[in-house]
């Protein structure tokens, strides 16, 4: 066997351990279960687990809303006051420059 041959033998050899471990890294690195991945999916469930405390929180809000305008008919007149500006029979209502507009975008 040439001398070439065995030195070319010999390289590749040397070189064939490193390039196996340097996949295997690449792989863990970038591939479909890799570290990258890993890091932007437990971004996206941090960002989801958010979402959801606040829809929970805004949901019991809402319950404890409806619940009150159950069981209390003062709270069912507040609100027909407030969001639809309906008032007692006989009562004035004084309109204010700036609350006009405001009333117009509701």
């Amino acid at each position: 066997m040439p001398a070439v041959s065995r030195r070319f033998a010999r390289v590749v050899l040397a070189l064939l351990p490193a390039m196996i471990i340097l996949s295997i890294a690449f792989q863990a690195v970038v591939g479909s279960d890799g570290l990258m991945r890993r890091h932007v999916r437990e971004r996206q469930l941090a960002s989801v687990q958010t979402t959801t405390t606040m829809i929970s929180s805004e949901n019991l809000r809402l319950r404890r809303e409806i619940r009150l305008l159950q069981e209390s008919p003062d709270a069912v007149r507040r609100e027909a006051f407030e969001e639809l500006y309906m008032a007692p029979k006989g009562s004035v209502i004084y309109v204010f420059p700036g609350e006009a507009a405001e009333r117009a975008t509701r």
